[in-house]
């Protein structure tokens, strides 16, 4: 996926293209190495992008090839998620940032998706900004390691140039996706005792859904 903007081609093209991989993705682990780069999980990323769009025509196909995704990549994701009925955004971002953060890739690749992510900021959709802008605080809320000297100046120019949005619900999501970022930086930065029992408290737990997110709404 070239452009965010090949949307319809993009997204109903990729399911048989999936299909053809699906040999050497299952189990995904042990064929991880014979794959080229990132290609599976960058196709992922472009596609969950558009599980909101407004063409009712590449909705239907995101959440189609996506069902395909969790089964060649063994992710038990359930059928609820993508159900009309049961549909939730922020579940469905939630455990799919979470099986990406789980993934046998290496920091680097990881931290290429998650840039693959801001290319979608520019994307003439709101609901593809809101989406890229809220799945990067999930995946950030997750793994923290992601966040550092190097990286948060260039997320958070990215996410300003979102904070003038024309659209409320995109606004809403930089502006809590900025307060994720200058949090999660905070708290994993070097800095002391107090930080690192922080850390040690957090990894305690499972994460949930980012603080900045609760509110909003699904």
């Amino acid at each position: 996926m070239d452009s965010p903007e090949t949307d319809l081609a993009s997204v109903t093209h990729a399911a048989p293209r999936l299909w053809q991989l699906q040999p050497s993705l299952t189990p995904l682990q042990q064929h991880w190495k014979d794959l080229e780069g990132t290609t599976t999980t960058h196709t992922l990323v472009a596609v969950l992008m558009h599980v909101e769009d407004v063409e009712e025509k590449v909705l239907e196909a995101t959440k189609d090839t996506l069902r395909h995704l969790a089964t060649a990549l063994r992710w038990h994701l359930g059928d609820t998620l993508l159900a009309r009925g049961t549909y939730s955004l922020q579940e469905l971002l939630h455990q799919i940032a979470k099986r990406l953060n789980r993934f046998p890739m290496s920091e680097g690749q990881l931290e290429l998706e998650v840039f693959t992510c801001l290319s979608y900021f520019k994307s003439k959709q709101a609901s593809v900004r809101r989406t890229a802008a809220m799945f990067i605080g999930h995946l950030l809320h997750q793994n923290g390691s992601l966040l550092t000297g190097g990286t948060v100046p260039i997320y958070l120019a990215h996410v300003d140039k979102l904070l003038g949005d024309q659209d409320p619900a995109v606004r809403r999501a930089a502006w809590q996706l900025k307060g994720l970022v200058d949090k999660t930086f905070s708290l994993h930065a070097p800095d002391g005792l107090v930080a690192a029992l922080q850390r040690f408290v957090k990894g305690c737990r499972q994460p949930g859904y980012p603080p900045q997110y609760e509110g909003l709404s699904a």
